[in-house]
């Protein structure tokens, strides 16, 4: 199922039928005709979040639930207005109730009372009706499920949000070889060296640079260390305040005219780790006004490392040395995996989790992020040999490796931590994001409380 589809017309679904719920219990003694229609909507709502949540598990017919989800979310709207109508009617009443001419909205003879309670009933009759052929075609898609219909409780999203936010692998597998090659490349050069680290994503093209960047052997041989992160969407702007930041410069303006200037002035003379990280495009000229000017000419070490997917990039860089990491071998795979697992857990000496932990490895190609994100999963859950073969067998080489080891830790989201997921995606790749706000969103948009 599309995971945004499904994520926002369960998180608008769930959060109506609690202020249903809410409703109901407040002003439920003088609703009366309205009651038993909210109190039915309420019912059947609550049944079609099981259904959609049952069907999000199995990927049962894609497009027909994102149909189904998109009318369901329409006809929610529909409904909440209708709901926000009748409160503002109850607390205007309840503000004007010691009026002796005051005549309630709700019951009485009051035309306008009266027009309201007709034109909303049969409003909510309709949407009532609407909403029982949606629940029906769901149902339909629904018979088809097998008996056991995976389930994630509370515990374990609670219990993997904190072992997956603090897990940290100690050592790099795989990696010792690749850093210790780069280190040398850097300190067999006096002046100015350019090193490229291309590959596939999730190869591990970052945490070979971070290994560099934070590498002891090199802690005296560079004066300035700096990290820039690219990516797919540059602002030349905001790269320029990385740096300045990073080099301890907090007064300068905003403006690349200004900035250019003071950052060639604080890397002049001295000795300096540049990381620049994602690049995606070919077509920079901010990096060259800053590293052209001074590049051997100040008889100091300068070392820049750009860690991209296309070599293409690198040679247009004009990047000398490039570095080509290698997918894990099975023992290195073997090795990361066991890792990841039993950081939580004592990993089972039992050959047949052995066997069910080397077929999921298998189906990784060595791939390091495919991996950790697969072991980080199954730590979060019961030691369960049914459930690493489910995952095995769930985990499809026709696939993309990274792309289905993310949908498989994204479908064992509970309905309220996918629509926290997906308020990320309107944030740019790689901003800064201030958690303040974000809860802020999260509580506005009632998906927490």
């Amino acid at each position: 199922m599309d995971p945004i589809t499904g994520g926002v017309a369960g998180g608008v679904a769930g959060q109506f039928a609690k202020e249903l719920s809410n409703f109901l219990i407040d002003k439920s003694r003088r609703l009366f005709g309205f009651r038993s229609e909210f109190a039915k909507m309420k019912k059947t709502l609550d049944y079609m979040i099981s259904l959609q949540a049952d069907l999000e598990v199995n990927h049962k017919d894609y497009a027909t639930v994102r149909n189904i989800l998109a009318d369901l979310r329409e006809l929610i709207y529909e409904a909440d207005d209708i709901l926000l109508d009748c409160r503002i009617r109850l607390d205007y009443e309840e503000v004007h109730k010691l009026h002796g001419n005051f005549i309630s909205s709700f019951h009485g003879t009051n035309p306008r009372g009266l027009s309201f309670r007709v034109t909303a009933k049969m409003l909510l009759n309709s949407i009532n009706e609407r909403i029982k052929e949606l629940e029906n075609k769901l149902k339909g898609l629904i018979t088809s499920l097998p008996n056991e219909i995976r389930q994630t409780t509370k515990e374990e999203i609670s219990r993997s949000i904190k072992r997956n936010s603090c897990f940290r692998i100690q050592k790099p597998i795989g990696l010792l070889d690749d850093k210790e090659k780069i280190i040398r490349w850097i300190k067999g050069n006096e002046e100015s060296c350019r090193i490229g680290i291309v590959g596939m994503g999730g190869l591990g093209k970052t945490t070979i640079a971070k290994e560099i960047f934070y590498a002891e052997d090199l802690l005296n041989y560079f004066s300035e260390r700096i990290w820039v992160t690219v990516s797919e969407r540059v602002s030349e702007p905001n790269i320029f305040l990385s740096i300045l930041k990073q080099l301890r410069i907090y007064d300068c303006e905003p403006d690349i005219n200004v900035m250019l200037p003071r950052i060639r002035e604080a890397l002049a003379n001295k000795n300096c780790l540049i990381v620049i990280d994602d690049v995606w495009d070919m077509d920079y000229d901010w990096w060259r006004q800053i590293f052209n000017e001074f590049t051997g000419k100040d008889n100091c070490a300068k070392c820049l490392i750009i860690t991209t997917r296309n070599e293409n990039v690198l040679k247009n860089l004009g990047v000398t040395r490039i570095h080509r990491p290698q997918l894990l071998d099975e023992t290195e795979s073997m090795c990361l995996f066991s890792e990841v697992f039993s950081a939580y857990n004592n990993f089972s000496s039992d050959s047949e989790f052995r066997r069910a932990g080397e077929d999921i490895v298998k189906k990784c190609h060595g791939l390091p992020l495919a991996i950790k994100t697969i072991a980080g999963l199954l730590s979060t859950k019961p030691l369960s040999l049914q459930k690493w073969k489910d995952v095995c067998e769930n985990f499809h080489d026709g696939l993309e490796t990274v792309n289905i080891s993310l949908q498989l830790s994204y479908d064992d989201l509970s309905s309220m931590m996918k629509q926290c997921l997906l308020c990320f995606s309107i944030y740019p790749e790689d901003a800064e994001i201030r958690a303040e706000q974000l809860v802020y969103w999260w509580v506005g948009e009632g998906i927490v409380h």
